[in-house]
């Protein structure tokens, strides 16, 4: 893998990084998912009615 494949296979412990890493990004992917799925309808027909408003800031 080269010069930090190697440099990296020699610390001890440093798998935990690895796996600390995936399971925030896991948890933060569900969380994302979980989020949107329970986005009230109301406001999607809210965001959808938005877009298509002429109305200047």
């Amino acid at each position: 893998m080269g010069f930090v494949g190697d440099v990296l296979n020699k610390i001890n412990g440093i798998e935990i990084y690895y796996i600390a890493g995936i399971l925030i990004f896991i948890v933060s992917f569900i969380v994302l998912i979980y989020k949107t799925v329970n986005i009230p309808k109301s406001d999607l027909q809210k965001y959808k009615s938005s877009i298509l408003d002429q109305e200047e800031l």
